[in-house]
């Protein structure tokens, strides 16, 4: 533009303001009405000048082009590379809903390593999760496409976190009708949906408003045991876990006494209490408590120590 105008102006003797009028025409290949009929001089110069105009456009036109389709490409490459990786993820948790709490679970299962995926259906939640190598499934997660998507044939539970208790209920209703086996824990926002969650197939039904009053009683009836559960739980920068540890048959541990196992000599882990199917948890077992093929133990240690735990009981380290 600022060379037609100098040209116009030095050439064909027209004032700035005519050259600029000229040049807009012409570039914009409107041919309005010229200012005056050209020289031959500048017949040729308008005639490379509205070429070159239209070279630029169609330039500018095609790069445009191949951003658009080089980002709908690298959109399609990284979907296909999600979906396989989320049909061949095993024994992993699915997060339904990432919303405030969505997020706080994901972030807890990432701490302890465990594999997980995330089903939700707004963009904007899982616009940064590419980034964070989180797998994830854009869809309803009421819906069975969307749960088969994030592979829950293989999965090993399912965590109902959604915006409302209707989707909960429709969430664990159509998991375990494709998983009978499935882990389903739900979260309840009324009281009176966590029969109907249960009903639906939930395993464990969670009332984050019950959960937050015990812990704010807690915390004012035994303030410094409250604060030691929240370290052990949450606190990142104390080394100590409590975590439960499955007897497989075959173990050094099965079918001893919890003093013959030595388990604190060998491991330096701690056996809180021990659960079993038919009587439920004995909180402190004596020493002379058989530890049977199936019991599940609650243990307070190290990452280290619960890893030889783990090994002592047969069980995979994690």
């Amino acid at each position: 533009m600022l060379t037609a105008v100098i040209f116009f102006t030095m050439f064909e003797g027209w004032s700035v303001l005519e050259a600029l009028y000229m040049s807009t025409i012409t570039v914009s290949t409107v041919g309005y009405r010229e200012v005056s009929p050209p020289s031959p001089q500048a017949m040729v110069f308008i005639m490379f000048f509205i070429l070159a105009g239209i070279s630029l456009v169609a330039w500018a036109g095609w790069n445009a082009a191949e951003l658009v389709v080089q980002e709908q490409m690298l959109g399609i490459l990284s979907r296909r590379r999600r979906a396989r990786r989320l049909q061949a993820m095993r024994d992993h948790f699915i997060i339904c809903g990432y919303g405030r709490m969505g997020r706080e679970v994901a972030a807890d299962l990432r701490d302890h390593g465990a594999p997980f995926a995330v089903i939700e259906r707004d963009p904007e939640a899982v616009a940064g999760l590419d980034d964070q190598d989180i797998l994830y499934v854009q869809g309803d997660a009421t819906e069975d496409e969307a749960l088969r998507q994030a592979g829950i044939e293989h999965a090993r539970g399912i965590i109902a976190v959604a915006a409302s208790d209707e989707d909960n209920v429709f969430i664990c209703l159509s998991a375990r009708l494709i998983n009978p086996n499935l882990l389903i824990v739900a979260r309840c926002a009324r009281p009176e949906t966590g029969e109907k969650l249960r009903r639906a197939g939930a395993t464990r039904v969670i009332s984050p408003y019950v959960i937050g009053a015990r812990r704010i009683a807690h915390a004012v009836l035994c303030p410094r045991v409250a604060d030691f559960i929240d370290s052990v739980t949450h606190d990142q920068r104390m080394e100590l876990e409590m975590i439960e540890v499955h007897v497989h048959e075959g173990s050094q541990v099965a079918g001893r006494t919890l003093e013959q196992s030595r388990i604190r000599e060998e491991s330096g882990a701690v056996v809180v209490a021990v659960y079993r199917q038919d009587t439920g948890f004995e909180i402190n077992p004596a020493p002379e408590s058989v530890l049977d093929v199936g019991d599940e133990l609650i243990v307070l240690g190290s990452f280290d120590q619960i890893n030889r735990l783990r090994k002592l009981s047969g069980e995979r380290s994690g």
